[in-house]
C-alpha cells in the first residue's frame, strides 16, 4: 500500500477525544492512502456533522445502533466501542483487528484474511475483521482503501 503524502483526519468530537480516539486518529494517518478522513467520536458528535464529503466513520458506538446508523446515513464504516477500547488496550502486542462494521461488499473483497461476524450482517453491511491485520487502524485503511476502488 502506498501511502500519500498528504493526508488530513479530522477528529470531531463534543469535547476533547480521549487517548483512544486520539491513537487511532494517528494510527490511521500513518496508513491510509485517503487524503482525507473524518472520524466522528460518539454518536453525539454526529448531530449536525455533514457525512456526505470526505469518508466519515464514528467511532466509539453503541453495538445495539451500529446497523440501524450504517442503513441510515452515509457513514461509511463504524467502530464500536469495546472494539477501539480492546484495540488501544492491546495496540503494538496483539496481532489482529475485530470489529469494523461497514458495506458488505468492500469488505469481501479485501482479501482471504477477511471474516464475516455471523451476528451483525445484512445484504448491505456486515461486522469484519482479520487475524492478521496489524490493528483497527490498518483494517479500516484496507477498507478505505477498497471503498474508494469500488467508486
Amino acid at each position: 500500500m502506498e501511502v500519500s503524502e498528504l493526508r488530513l483526519v479530522h477528529v470531531v468530537s463534543r469535547g476533547s477525544p480521549g487517548e483512544p480516539v486520539k491513537a487511532f486518529a494517528e494510527g490511521l494517518r500513518a496508513r491510509s492512502t485517503a487524503h482525507e478522513i473524518t472520524l466522528i467520536d460518539g454518536r453525539e458528535a454526529l448531530s449536525g456533522v455533514d457525512v456526505t464529503g470526505a469518508p466519515t466513520v464514528l467511532l466509539n458506538a453503541d453495538r445495539a445502533e451500529v446497523m440501524e446508523l450504517l442503513a441510515r446515513s452515509s457513514l461509511v464504516a463504524v467502530i464500536e466501542k469495546y472494539a477501539l477500547f480492546a484495540w488501544w488496550k492491546h495496540r503494538g502486542r496483539r496481532k489482529g483487528a475485530f470489529w469494523i462494521h461497514g458495506l458488505a461488499g468492500v469488505a469481501r473483497g479485501l482479501g482471504p484474511d477477511i471474516m464475516e461476524s455471523p451476528l451483525y450482517r445484512t445484504d448491505s453491511h456486515c461486522a469484519f475483521g482479520s487475524e492478521e491485520s496489524a490493528g483497527l487502524p490498518d483494517l479500516l485503511a484496507r477498507y478505505l482503501e477498497g471503498l474508494a476502488r469500488k467508486t
